[in-house]
């Protein structure tokens, strides 16, 4: 359900998150610094395996045992904010860098990796569902704790056996092409073309707007060309972030998006930007079985100019014009 939040609140949010989260590596103790941001009982779903659902105390234990142990600095650079603020989450993601000392006051592995962290946050605002996305293959963090663990007399984990694995290389060409296809199917609205060969026959998705479901591939691009894909005749990326857990073949792609609202109106420009964040789960075929997309669905550069063109393509409806000239999006709500 719906637990509606600003921007500026998710912002704040992810702010009082990642500096406590940061904080809490100098003395190993993050149920001190943002046990205050979560509930007393969450989910937490996480690339290193580390998964279920419980109270936070049982989460902050086994944190402690694991990164928290193994880490005495979190440092985040730059990180791309996404507040999507009708259901209250939050995905902050970039690149990170630690150090893994294992506690040991002479031993320093400073790694940089990418990560995301998403944030699912109930009526009160603390967080009810908290998924982290990264490689946990990377070869210098493996290096670095077999190091630290062997230091210690510690046994060192064995090689993860991953559900369902995915080099680092195929995650990222994986990226590229699924950039590519949905920039590339605005001109003529035809991602049921761009997309096709990168979706399974069967997936489910869940984006911002409220369009979520499972179904055939047929179904969601049907909708997206009747809804966004109709409404904007441009989408870019200037740039963009791409995390890829190889455990689990999950690809985060972050990125500003910049595009141009016409609904098919050649005198309409109507330009804006808004911050998009994307998952795609993949199967052992290469292909998404899920696809996630988080936004500002409330964001006023877009709402406006929608309301705009919808009104024009209402009022051009009740007009004499050929049946299908102007077909109506039915997907996209004006609120």
């Amino acid at each position: 359900g719906k637990t509606p939040i600003t921007v500026e609140e998710g912002k704040a949010y992810a702010e009082k998150m990642m500096t406590g989260f940061a904080a809490g590596f100098s003395k190993n103790d993050h149920a001190e610094t943002v046990g205050n941001l979560v509930a007393e009982t969450l989910e937490w779903d996480w690339s290193d395996g580390t998964k279920g659902t419980g109270s936070k105390a049982t989460l902050f234990d086994v944190f402690s045992k694991s990164w928290g142990f193994l880490c005495d600095t979190f440092i985040q650079i730059n990180p791309h904010i996404v507040v999507d603020t009708d259901y209250s989450v939050i995905t902050v993601a970039g690149p990170v860098v630690v150090n893994l000392t294992g506690g040991l006051p002479d031993e320093s592995n400073i790694v940089r990796n990418d990560i995301e962290m998403v944030f699912h946050l109930n009526q009160d605002k603390k967080c009810v569902k908290w998924v982290g996305i990264w490689n946990n293959q990377h070869p210098d963090i493996l290096a670095a704790v077999g190091k630290v663990m062997s230091k210690l007399g510690m046994d060192v984990p064995p090689p993860a056996v991953s559900p369902m694995p995915i080099t680092l290389e195929e995650g990222k060409a994986y990226a590229d092409k699924v950039i590519a296809a949905f920039i590339d199917g605005f001109a003529t609205n035809n991602h049921m073309e761009t997309f096709e060969p990168l979706l399974a026959d069967e997936l489910a998705w869940d984006w911002s707007d409220g369009t979520k479901g499972s179904g055939t591939k047929a179904e969601i691009l049907g909708t997206f060309s009747r809804s966004w894909g109709f409404m904007c005749d441009s989408v870019v990326f200037p740039k963009s972030n791409v995390i890829v857990d190889t455990d689990n073949s999950v690809i985060s792609v972050a990125a500003p998006a910049v595009g141009n609202i016409t609904g098919g109106f050649a005198d309409e420009n109507n330009p804006f930007h808004n911050d998009l964040q994307f998952h795609f789960h993949l199967n052992e075929d290469k292909k998404c079985v899920k696809w996630e997309c988080y936004w500002d669905n409330k964001n006023p550069k877009i709402l406006a100019p929608l309301g705009r063109v919808m009104a024009r393509l209402e009022a051009a409806s009740t007009k004499e014009v050929p049946t299908g000239t102007i077909p109506k999006p039915v997907e996209v709500t004006v609120q």
